[in-house]
């Protein structure tokens, strides 16, 4: 596959061409409580060693009580007490990833993820208050996307300090077709993606204030 961009003022711009990966299933989420609060961890395999390759994202949902409680209503000039349709201090929240998860098994004999880190929920957290949900979501990428990957992931989130890696640049796979000599950032993938979701109540816990 390749993906070709038309922008407004007529530019045109093409990808280099593409072969679609098939991603393998997610084994399993895990939760662990730890020091710093609870790590979720994937675990995943493909049997014909041909991902090798993997990205993740996932969103989060979570309920929690509003600070006040109000127990009585006002309706058409008479005072109710509130019931469970009419409450109003049970919440929502939903909250994508915004990180780049990447994750490599090259080094090893078999294509195996084992406890991978997805995400932390620092300790005592809110999201972990009554009960929480996470759908990660998981994607097979090429070597060289992978390696782009790690360059954003470099760039954007480990700069900041004397020993940190310093910006790199970044070469995808767009093009302009009217300019090829014109620096265009992106990368471009296609893949399946499989999914999985799990819960987690506050009474799983241990002391979470």
């Amino acid at each position: 596959y390749r993906l070709r961009i038309i922008t407004a003022n007529g530019k045109e711009y093409l990808s280099d061409y593409i072969v679609a990966k098939k991603t393998p299933p997610i084994d399993s989420l895990e939760f662990r409580q730890e020091e710093k609060g609870v790590q979720i961890y994937v675990n995943t395999h493909d049997d014909s060693n041909n991902t090798r390759y993997y990205r993740w994202e996932f969103n989060e949902t979570w309920t929690y009580a509003s600070l006040f409680h109000a127990e009585w209503i006002v309706k058409d000039g008479w005072i109710y007490l509130r019931d469970s349709i009419t409450q109003i201090d049970s919440c929502w929240r939903t909250a994508n990833s915004n990180n780049i998860v990447v994750g490599s098994s090259v080094a090893l004999n078999e294509d195996v993820i084992s406890d991978f880190p997805v995400t932390v929920i620092p300790q005592h957290d809110e999201k972990l208050g009554k009960r929480y949900s996470i759908l990660v979501k998981q994607y097979a990428v090429t070597e060289e996307a992978f390696r782009y990957l790690q360059l954003i992931q470099k760039n954007t989130e480990q700069l900041g300090t004397l020993f940190d890696a310093q910006p790199s640049q970044l070469k995808g796979n767009i093009q302009s077709a009217d300019n090829p000599a014109e620096p265009v950032i992106g990368y471009i993938t296609a893949s399946t993606v499989t999914e999985k979701r799990i819960f987690i109540q506050y009474d799983q816990l241990t002391d979470w204030k």
